[in-house]
């Protein structure tokens, strides 16, 4: 890590599109790597939020 070079394990959990989009995360040269509002706007980000489910404070309190 020290020479900023990096392996990836392919991890059968994660698809090529999280594993592409870590990688433009963790560019060395900071003009290449995606910026936070690159991050913010990346499909990959939208894409896990509109699998989040929004549950309603009252069911939640139900649950405790």
């Amino acid at each position: 890590m020290l020479s900023c070079q990096a392996k990836f394990r392919r991890n059968t959990y994660m698809s090529e599109e999280s594993l592409m989009f870590a990688k433009e995360m963790l560019t060395v040269d900071p003009k290449m790597r995606l910026s936070a509002l690159a991050v913010s706007r990346h499909a990959w980000m939208n894409k896990q939020r509109k699998e989040i489910v929004a549950i309603k404070r009252s069911k939640l309190r139900n649950m405790l």
